[in-house]
């Protein structure tokens, strides 16, 4: 009871509650033509309960929809008694993808990458026992976000079917919030690197067999990676000079440093443009 008072407080403070705010919209629109067409950003939680079968668009709703659209739909036929549907539904129904099996898991992946495209903040409000598992839509969850998981217990309609009665199920509530730009780069660079072949000897890797060269392909890639030209890399102890050589074929400025005077030597000769 204090928490919901505490809520409505913070609520009344932000004008939520007067009749006379503008900010809030109701849309009659797909969920992906919405997210992709409504102004939002990191300021914005998307907070998503997708059907967890195609019976939660049940056939309550047509008639409700029938009412409310107020017009004479053509209803759907049985192709095998060939009589009406049970549930009167109308032939233009539309069932969410959440709602079929084969789609339901593209649909989550769809709706996790329009929100992380656009920085948004998102919630997704789950059941144990529905078309997706939960591990699954965890992994999709965490491919583009931090994730935290909460389950509370709730108890589910029967929807009025007399098989069965109103039962306690596990609801989960995946927290989704994104990781910060530097957590989401060195993401990507590890993959890039995961593909690459390593090459240790580059032209300048030949001049004297220094030990323990890095492949310079890697080098670059971290290099280019992590830093903009024009950009400053600092290496305290270069060896036989990859990093000092890869930073300036990439533009950058680059300082190195090493206690051995051979390591000095290969690298100065290695960076030298020669007049052959």
């Amino acid at each position: 009871i204090e928490l919901f008072r505490e809520s409505v407080s913070r609520f009344g403070d932000a004008g939520l509650l007067s009749r006379s705010e503008k900010r809030h919209q109701c849309l009659n629109l797909d969920y992906e033509e919405c997210l992709r067409t409504i102004d939002i950003d990191e300021h914005t939680l998307v907070y998503a309960d997708p059907p967890y079968f195609k019976e939660h668009y049940s056939r309550y709703y047509h008639v409700l929809n029938t009412l409310c659209q107020y017009d004479y739909p053509e209803l759907s036929i049985n192709p095998q008694s060939k009589e009406y549907a049970i549930g009167r539904y109308r032939a233009d129904r539309k069932i969410s993808d959440f709602g079929k099996r084969a789609k339901a898991l593209s649909a989550f992946s769809n709706l996790i990458n329009i929100c992380a495209d656009k920085k948004a903040n998102l919630m997704i409000s789950y059941s144990e026992n529905s078309l997706v598992k939960i591990y699954e839509l965890l992994q999709l969850a965490k491919s583009r976000y931090d994730v935290r998981v909460d389950r509370v217990i709730l108890k589910h309609s029967s929807q009025g079917r007399t098989t069965g009665s109103d039962q306690a199920v596990k609801e989960f509530l995946f927290l989704c919030s994104l990781p910060d730009n530097r957590d989401i780069e060195v993401e990507r660079v590890a993959n890039v690197i995961k593909e690459m072949k390593p090459i240790v000897d580059n032209p300048g890797g030949f001049i004297h067999n220094y030990m323990a060269r890095k492949p310079y392909n890697v080098v670059s890639a971290i290099i280019d990676g992590f830093s903009k030209p024009g950009d400053l890399i600092y290496d305290p102890m270069f060896g036989s000079g990859t990093t000092l050589i890869e930073a300036s074929k990439l533009g950058r400025r680059a300082i190195g440093t090493d206690i051995n005077p051979i390591a000095n030597e290969i690298c100065s000769i290695s960076l030298t443009q020669w007049d052959l």
